[in-house]
């Protein structure tokens, strides 16, 4: 953890950590080998959504709706398309 002198930004950041580690966030990993390899622009970073999510698949006793942001926190590219990993964010995605 870095070191600053500075008590305002230590706070901020503080509070920051808080705000990330205090919920529990879904993370979901899946391949997106359709053969077409579309998904492959995609980057770390990225905010997606879930369109056509099953509403009776539930992760941590939830159902994912298209309101839903999860960030990609992980992407291993191939030919064939990607395997990708993303965690939830907080808010929702309008």
């Amino acid at each position: 953890m870095p070191f600053t002198k500075d008590t305002m930004t230590a706070d901020s950041y503080g509070e920051a950590l808080i705000a990330w580690f205090k919920d529990r966030k879904k993370i979901i990993t899946f391949d997106t080998k359709d053969g077409t390899a579309q998904y492959n622009a995609s980057e770390v970073g990225d905010i997606i959504n879930f369109d056509n999510w099953d509403s009776n698949l539930k992760v941590l006793g939830d159902t994912i709706t298209t309101a839903d942001g999860f960030m990609i926190t992980q992407i291993t590219k191939s030919p064939d398309g990607p395997r990708i990993q993303v965690t939830e964010v907080a808010g929702t995605i309008s």
